[in-house]
């Protein structure tokens, strides 16, 4: 029994060896199926390690492309900049060289918000004292004309100096007997930093004998003032258009309560600031001898002057006075000068007149040059001067409807 029973036993542990064995064989080939997905997992992994370095090296190759496309890029621009400069000096080289009416024409124009229409409606006038030949009687002209209009009929007006020789400034001054100074307003007034609130104040109060006149002085340094502002203008270096700087501040609210008139001395070239007075102006007064060779310059002028006038179509009217005549009445050669002018109006596409009365050359005149006003003077002579700048002065309302 005891030998069946053995014999059981050990049948029992030959089949749990066999299935142990037939385990352990089946473990072994799992085993070497799993061994061969890591493997091939493994392979997998340094594959894409591989792959993922390229990447990473073309990734960086491209950046320093992109780096070196824009570094080219960047250069290529500033060569683009440096050819616009290029072009533009050599466009400003030419102006230069020529004439200035090239000079003003070399930009588009930028004026005011409805430049056109709110000059045409405004009621503060502007007259502009002007003749590019010298020693006509233009400052005279000026500051007669201004105790004119605030002696005879109470005008407040504002005189405005833009000539660097400042001889305005000095008879206007002297004749106010108040100190001269030696502050500069011009370069103020156009530097594009004031508004009309400011610039309503600005100018010099000229006391109790021209009661609410105020002048803007100029003096020597204001010509350099002009060519700086003129070239950056040219360079593009400003944001408004120059030309236009002074029209802006006479065209506010503040400067059109305080004055009634502005009349401007102009220098005796197209500078910054004649071109701000006649962008700003509704009138010309042309001064001039009258001999033949001053008279014929009076046509070229008006011809150029003309050129400018889109910029500012409200400038309509052009005066001519003559000046510096050796007596009331006209001698002959005057008096044929007097009727070339007249023809030199035909260059003038507007309103044009040459007043009846002109100014002679009066010793108070001559005394007075710059250090008095010949309106303001006493005696004969200065009344006089009265008698001739009243015909003038009222000539001028007729035809500007002041």
């Amino acid at each position: 029994m005891a030998r069946v029973i053995a014999g059981a036993q050990i049948d029992t542990l030959k089949h749990q060896v066999a299935f142990a064995k037939q385990r352990a064989d089946t473990l072994d080939v799992v085993l070497e199926k799993l061994k061969a997905r890591y493997e091939n997992a493994e392979r997998h992994i340094i594959s894409k390690s591989n792959e993922n370095a390229k990447l990473i090296a073309d990734l960086q190759a491209i950046s320093v492309q992109r780096e070196s496309d824009e570094g080219l890029r960047a250069q290529l621009q500033v060569v683009d900049d440096l050819r616009a400069r290029l072009a533009k000096f050599e466009q400003l080289s030419s102006a230069l060289m020529g004439a200035d009416d090239e000079v003003w024409n070399l930009r588009d124009a930028l004026p005011p918000e409805r430049f056109e229409s709110r000059m045409r409606e405004s009621e503060l006038k502007v007259c502009t004292v002007i003749n590019l030949k010298g020693g006509v009687g233009k400052t005279t002209l000026v500051a007669n004309l201004a105790a004119y209009f605030a002696k005879k009929h109470g005008k407040k007006v504002l005189v405005i100096d833009f000539d660097y020789q400042g001889s305005l400034t000095r008879m206007m001054v002297l004749g106010a007997q108040i100190p001269l100074g030696s502050s500069i307003l011009a370069d103020t007034l156009l530097g594009g930093e004031v508004d009309g609130k400011r610039t309503a104040q600005l100018g010099r109060e000229l006391g109790a004998i021209l009661p609410g006149m105020r002048l803007i002085t100029c003096g020597q340094t204001f010509d350099g003032f002009e060519n700086r502002t003129l070239l950056r203008w040219l360079l593009g270096d400003t944001k408004d258009d120059v030309r236009f700087r002074l029209a802006g501040l006479l065209l506010s609210p503040e400067m059109e309560r305080e004055f009634d008139l502005v009349l401007i001395d102009a220098p005796p070239r197209l500078s910054t600031g004649a071109m701000n007075a006649l962008c700003a102006s509704h009138a010309i007064l042309v001064p001039t001898i009258l001999d033949a060779l001053s008279v014929d310059a009076v046509g070229r002028f008006l011809q150029r002057v003309n050129r400018f006038r889109q910029l500012n179509p409200a400038l309509e009217f052009a005066g001519v006075v003559g000046t510096l005549t050796e007596q009331t009445g006209l001698l002959p050669r005057e008096r044929e000068a007097l009727d070339s002018a007249k023809t030199a109006l035909a260059y003038w596409h507007g309103r044009a007149h040459v007043f009846n009365r002109n100014i002679r050359h009066f010793s108070a005149l001559a005394k007075a040059a710059g250090k008095a006003i010949g309106y303001l003077e006493g005696g004969r002579e200065g009344r006089e001067v009265q008698a001739v700048f009243n015909e003038l002065g009222s000539e001028i309302v007729e035809k500007l409807a002041l």
